[in-house]
């Protein structure tokens, strides 16, 4: 280690027990996570499938995975070669492009094996396939970036599934947005009269967002939310830095490389990149730093085009798609609801945070502090970078997100802890004595550890652990899955250890025509999901196949499912020992 190095790590000390205690706490809780949203294994699969990107109970082998099984594994370069210039030449009639997939007219049986491989990398073709994740989101309403990631992570560690390789790339992310509130507070605190506190005030900024439960299920929901808050608070570091020191005139390349990272990542970015370069670029025009104005500009535009040459379809997916389209609705819909969505939010963002009333003291005390810096023009640009795009964001966030969930809202968890604490330290040196630094530290991380103790649960699904060892029990039967919309993926772990799964809505259960393939097993396990007619599912196995008799196995608490032991011989045989059913390990 050098010494520059060595007086690095001297300095900030304080600051990275405090990051480490924060991992450490986040840790804790990847460690009681048991069970997934169905967008979780969503990510899985998108990562690791592949060219399979959807589970579908009628072709589970998709048309594109199909084609490079029999057309492109083992192939030559010259192969590939020629496929690419069949495809430049016949377009739409390209072996390629005409390639059928294997239909089928009602669901048939997914085998556990296959269940693995959409979610897992086994070694054989999908270690670091970045290209079959670029096709599978071709079919999805996300860029592939974090997808991308994903599948680098999984690739050290195949056939293997579990919450760490997910929650891994949040935990990073998590680590080096502390990292960059640390470097934002002590850019911050000369600024606003807070000299000699620069480490008060990263310290109480990494503790309201590190031991936040914001932060905790930003680590837990394996999706993209936690390198969107990254990508966005990295933005925001380079923006203050290149305000306050180096200038936006030279050095850009950091600059683009994270606008276009971004975007690559989560179209949402774009509510903050945008509103934050019209921030940075009516600031620079105001300050009569026109040529600094220009070259931002061009920098921004670079970005734009770099993104949009790499990944073409964002077009489609913001104005075309589903979930594109209803954004746009809901923005449409102006003030009709808005009170509610905000408010909602609000509440959101409080439970992430701090809570909802000291969060509505702190807007309120930010308001106020921004008036009283109007008077002030070096002190105004560097709040209004930080406040503006915050509120923006969560204001449009708010209008168009398709569920009021706290997903969205994630990237503003940090942005808070920054105003939070800059407003608790400029209040602290104000009002209380001068051990103020420590009355404050100590008051911040009473109230975050004491919140997030309290964690309500969310994204752990506990309860899921006795469902999946009921799968492992029982690894000898097959299963059928009866299931309303696609809620079949929560359960993807599980369907990985029974023999085989059969996929079913009530309607294909009800009119199946292949019944031989359900009677030809003496018992089956059943899983009926949240929204089924239990005793209609019932009568219809027993009434319309061969099985008499079922018994309840476990009433899941994490999804509320419910799993029964169907049978074709005597009630006594159900009571034969989980154990029995056991695959041995091989």
């Amino acid at each position: 280690m050098n010494k520059d190095n060595f007086s690095k790590i001297k300095k900030y000390y304080l600051e990275i027990i405090a990051i480490v205690i924060c991992l450490l706490v986040m840790c804790v809780g990847v460690a009681n996570k048991e069970g997934y949203h169905l967008d979780e294994l969503l990510s899985y699969e998108f990562a690791d499938a592949r060219y399979n990107p959807w589970i579908v109970p009628t072709q589970p082998e998709g048309r594109l995975a199909k084609y490079f099984r029999e057309n492109i594994d083992g192939s030559t370069i010259s192969n590939l070669i020629d496929t690419a210039k069949d495809v430049a030449s016949n377009r739409g009639k390209s072996k390629l492009l005409s390639f059928k997939a294997d239909v089928y007219d009602e669901p048939i049986w997914i085998t556990s094996e296959q269940f693995k491989n959409y979610i897992t990398i086994d070694g054989k073709g999908d270690r670091f396939n970045f290209v079959s994740v670029y096709f599978n989101m071709m079919d999805d309403i996300h860029p592939p970036l974090y997808y991308m990631l994903l599948n680098l992570v999984c690739s050290f560690f195949t056939d293997c599934f579990n919450p760490w390789i997910g929650c891994f790339i949040n935990l990073v992310c998590l680590a080096l947005s502390l990292v960059l509130l640390v470097k934002i507070s002590y850019l911050y605190a000369p600024v606003y009269g807070l000299e000699g506190h620069e480490r008060t005030l990263s310290l109480t900024t990494i503790i309201l967002y590190g031991l936040s439960t914001g932060a905790l299920s930003t680590v837990l929901l394996i999706r993209m939310y936690g390198v969107l808050s990254l990508f966005c608070v990295t933005l925001f570091y380079i923006h203050l830095e290149k305000w306050l020191s180096s200038g936006f005139d030279k050095n850009n390349k950091a600059l683009i490389a994270v606008t276009f990272a971004g975007f690559f990542t989560q179209y949402f970015f774009l509510f903050y990149c945008l509103i934050l370069a019209l921030v940075v670029f009516v600031g620079l025009l105001a300050s009569k730093r026109t040529k600094e104005a220009f070259v931002y500009v061009r920098s921004m535009i670079i970005a734009a085009i770099i993104g949009l040459c790499v990944y073409p379809f964002a077009l489609l997916d913001v104005l075309k798609s589903g979930r594109g389209t209803e954004a746009i609705s809901n923005f449409a819909q102006g003030l009709a609801g808005f009170g509610e969505r905000i408010w909602t939010f609000t509440q959101i963002v409080g439970n992430g945070s701090v809570g909802t009333i000291l969060l509505l003291i702190g807007v309120v005390s930010g308001v106020i502090s921004l008036v009283i810096l109007i008077t002030k023009k070096q002190q105004i640009m560097p709040a209004l970078m930080l406040a503006i795009p915050t509120a923006v964001f969560f204001l449009l966030t708010s209008r168009m997100s398709p569920y009021m969930v706290d997903r969205y809202i994630m990237p503003v968890f940090p942005f808070v802890a920054i105003i939070l604490g800059m407003i608790l330290c400029k209040a602290g040196s104000k009002l209380l004595p001068a051990s103020w630094p420590a009355i404050l530290l100590i008051f911040v991380f009473a109230l975050q550890s004491i919140r997030i103790a309290n964690y309500d649960g969310n994204y752990l699904y506990k309860g899921y652990k006795e469902q999946l060892s009921v799968s492992k029990e029982y690894a000898a039967l097959p299963c059928i899955c009866v299931y309303p919309g696609s809620a079949f993926y929560e359960n993807l772990p599980e369907f990985m250890n029974y023999k085989k799964t059969l996929l079913l809505n009530t309607a294909e259960l009800e009119n199946r025509k292949d019944k031989a393939s359900i009677n030809e097993n003496n018992e089956i396990i059943v899983l009926l999901k949240p929204g089924i007619d239990i005793e209609k599912a019932l009568n219809t196995l027993t009434n319309n196949y061969d099985f008499n008799n079922y018994q309840e196995v476990l009433d899941g608490e994490a999804h509320g499912d419910k799993i029964f032991i169907l049978s074709k011989i005597s009630a006594e045989s159900l009571n034969t020992p989980r154990d029995a059913y056991m695959v041995p390990n091989t």
